[in-house]
């Protein structure tokens, strides 16, 4: 859970939320011919609910691509004790700026994408550093059970794959985003990504996206909803029934500790996508053309030399990743081309 202050903060209280349709014709949000970029929630019963099942009370909330901050408003009425807007699309930065005034400090925007987070360069916005968006925030220890904060919003469909790629890297190294602490991430994924997330071993879907989530987090589905509750719509409709949207929670695990040398940690994603880039062959065929002799070590961890690379459990990933680096024969020169 999140860490909680003493002092009751009062209740935020909307004073005008438009709704959906003036919303749509404000930010010309109407329905598209092509594929949508990015979502946007406009709907506030439905941020409503969706609110309901995040527990932000007391938090300090990072919600990226609010748009027309309908979401955010729910985040406040239920309590949030600080919330961050990391907005990418100029065209609603002066909507969002007049909720900062009506939020009475409790709201702040910034011209930032999460997609863009510690790039490098020199960081032109809306391009962000962790170490900006975590000046004056208290470190706490990756064991204590609170959490430093909370990132909530929406994904950015485009660039969506490499986003959360980066954010379970940075996790896996507890740098970047996550050197301060435990973050919760929740955000709501487009139906096919979800199932790449919650897939098990043995799931057609199941991929190496899940193999390092579930090693890394505690994972849990809080919500479904409809496509039709988010703008803009498509231009031909969805398919009866409509797909959904999947509000995911994924929080780093409290004991997790990969022990392997510091200079390796880099490479166990890279290792991991070299495992499983053909999933059909066996396991041993993929980690003798990395490092050969290191077959050996599946039949340490009681694995048949047959075994294919999707039916590992992400806790035998981690283990497999344990004893491959510290294997005095590993052969590291592929992974480091």
């Amino acid at each position: 859970m999140a860490s909680r202050v003493s002092t009751k903060l009062p209740t935020y209280k909307i004073h005008c939320c438009p709704n959906r349709t003036h919303l749509v014709e404000k930010f010309r949000l109407y329905p598209h011919q092509t594929k949508a970029k990015q979502r946007y929630l406009l709907n506030f019963d439905v941020a409503t609910q969706i609110a309901s099942k995040l527990d932000v009370a007391n938090s300090l909330v990072y919600e990226c691509n609010p748009g027309a901050g309908v979401l955010t408003r729910a985040l406040l009425n239920h309590g949030a004790r600080r919330i961050v807007g990391l907005e990418h699309n100029r065209k609603f930065l002066p909507y969002l700026r007049e909720l900062e005034l009506e939020s009475h400090g409790r709201f702040k925007v910034e011209y930032a994408d999460i997609g863009k987070l510690d790039v490098a360069g020199p960081g032109t916005p809306p391009a962000i550093s962790s170490h900006k968006l975590l000046e004056g925030i208290n470190k706490v220890s990756w064991s204590h059970e609170h959490l430093v904060a909370k990132l909530i919003g929406i994904e950015k469909e485009k660039t969506a794959h490499a986003n959360f790629m980066n954010l379970l890297h940075h996790m896996l190294r507890c740098s970047g985003f996550f050197s301060h602490g435990r973050i919760e991430v929740a955000l709501l994924f487009t139906g096919d990504r979800a199932q790449k997330l919650l897939a098990q071993p043995g799931d057609s879907m199941y991929n190496r996206l899940a193999i390092l989530t579930w090693m890394l987090c505690d994972v849990r589905l809080l919500h479904m909803e409809s496509n039709l509750s988010f703008n803009p719509l498509p231009s031909m409709g969805y398919s009866d029934p409509p797909p959904q949207m999947h509000l995911i929670s994924l929080i780093p695990k409290q004991d997790f500790k990969l022990r392997v040398p510091p200079h390796c940690i880099l490479l166990v994603p890279k290792f991991l996508k070299l495992l499983t880039v053909k999933k059909s062959q066996p396991l041993a065929c993929a980690i003798e053309s990395i490092s050969p002799g290191s077959s050996i070590l599946l039949r340490e961890l009681g694995l048949p030399r047959n075994v294919k690379p999707m039916d590992l459990t992400p806790y035998q990933y981690k283990l497999l990743f344990e004893l491959f680096f510290n294997w005095e024969d590993s052969m590291l020169d592929f992974l480091i081309e």
